[in-house]
């Protein structure tokens, strides 16, 4: 399985907040994976996340075809957690603080797309944009259904 988000700290020293979704249809989530909120259940993240609907990141596996009331998912809804996440395309693109949308995958970066972002980047520890020995980038969430827009 591909390397997903990776919770690392928060910005104000908080833990992650754990709150329980039940699924949508025909949902394939993977813990590490960003997820929206849908018709008042959680859904895989789609590229272009509309604001207002990113729940956060998932803390559990789960498939559903036809989701039952007992389908149910723990998500990180703490809009100050801090995650690594690996990236797609050209790192030389990101900048700390800009706001990059998601890759092909509900877990990854794209650097070359900044239309729409909703994965803010948060500097390394030695103040660069990404890590290029990982291939990783620290990132909050923004667009959320909870906290900071």
């Amino acid at each position: 399985m591909a390397r997903r988000m990776v919770y690392k700290g928060s910005l104000n020293g908080t833990a992650p907040i754990y709150k329980v979704f039940q699924v949508n249809d025909s949902q394939t989530i993977y813990g590490g994976d960003m997820v929206v909120l849908s018709g008042g259940k959680a859904s895989i993240a789609a590229d272009a996340a509309s604001a207002g609907t990113v729940l956060g990141v998932s803390a559990t596996d789960i498939v559903t075809t036809t989701a039952t009331s007992a389908d149910i998912i723990l998500v990180d809804v703490n809009p100050a957690s801090i995650y690594e996440a690996p990236y797609t395309g050209t790192a030389t693109n990101f900048a700390v603080g800009a706001k990059h949308d998601m890759g092909t995958a509900a877990y990854e970066v794209d650097a070359d797309d900044t239309i729409n972002g909703y994965i803010q980047i948060m500097p390394q520890p030695d103040g660069s944009a990404y890590n290029s020995d990982k291939e990783t980038v620290d990132v909050i969430l923004c667009n959320r259904v909870y906290g900071m827009a």
